[in-house]
């Protein structure tokens, strides 16, 4: 069995590291990640309040607006408002963590599939309903409610899913 050598240049390398400016440089970069982290952290929670509370309005106005008829024409514009607001801040929900906002590819299927939910959620409201089609009556109003709820619960759901990333 032959002896282990040890190549001299990297022993020369390693003893003359200066390790107090090593480190002094990756807890430098540990606190800049920490700081990004704790502003995009920040910014995901604002946008997830502000979606979450729209939904819960237009939930509100879905059920107001079902159950009365006299409210309908009021009520289906700003529903309308309020749906086209929730597009916007989906379409600027900063997905997943700070470094994987640089990687698109994670992005883009998280963004595809908040958008599909978010089509899912308008389709909901807007399907044989009387706020698409302004003489239709609906048969069974807890059943439309309960669709339009679920669907908003679930992308609820995946956008608070997205705040648990830490990369």
């Amino acid at each position: 069995m032959m002896p282990l050598e040890i190549n001299p240049a990297l022993v020369h390398f390693i003893f003359n590291i200066d390790w107090v400016e090593t480190f002094k440089f990756l807890g430098g970069i540990a606190g800049a990640y920490l700081f990004i982290h704790r502003i995009h952290t920040a910014h995901q929670a604002r946008y997830y309040k502000a979606i979450s509370d729209e939904l819960v309005k237009i939930n509100d106005m879905c059920i107001e607006c079902f159950c009365d008829d006299t409210k309908l024409e009021l009520l289906s514009h700003k529903i309308m408002m309020h749906l086209s607001f929730v597009g916007q801040q989906i379409e600027g929900f900063p997905y997943a963590g700070p470094l994987r906002n640089f990687v698109t590819f994670f992005v883009t299927r998280q963004k595809k599939k908040a958008d599909s939910l978010f089509r899912q959620y308008e389709d909901s409201i807007m399907k044989d309903t009387p706020i698409e089609n302004k003489t239709a009556k609906l048969d069974d109003i807890d059943l439309t409610i309960d669709k339009i709820t679920n669907s908003a619960l679930e992308l609820t759901m995946f956008l608070d899913n997205q705040l648990r990333y830490i990369y």
